[in-house]
């Protein structure tokens, strides 16, 4: 599962004090975990500072790894502004037109604002 840190798959190769508090860390950083079990993982970290170390050093590993740059990057960066590109040429497009029209339509308008006053 992909979650804000990235994949991790090297949560299981941690050490950790019981397979509950393995559950419940890798549960987290995989988002899997309820609201319960978040509670109940973020209570014994308050008095077990081990269990804590443990947590920020997977957070931290976690962030590294989701710094690291995916094989299809650079390929999704290009769709990504050839993408934006195309939007923008229609857009400027769509402004020529626009201000055509108005161009036309403007001594109507001012007219109509003659009349109406």
């Amino acid at each position: 599962m992909q979650t804000g840190f990235g994949e991790n798959k090297n949560l299981n190769a941690l050490p950790y004090k019981s397979s509950k508090m393995h559950q419940l860390i890798t549960k987290y950083f995989y988002g899997n975990i309820t609201a319960e079990e978040k509670a109940e993982l973020f209570s014994l970290m308050q008095t077990d500072e081990e269990l804590h170390k443990e947590f920020v050093s997977v957070q931290n590993l976690c962030a590294l790894s989701a710094s690291l740059a995916a094989e299809d990057d650079e390929v999704r960066a290009v769709d990504k502004l050839l993408l934006f590109k195309l939007a923008r040429k229609k857009d400027r497009k769509n402004r020529v037109y626009f201000s055509g029209i108005w161009s036309d339509m403007q001594p109507l308008y001012v007219w109509l604002l003659l009349l109406s006053g």
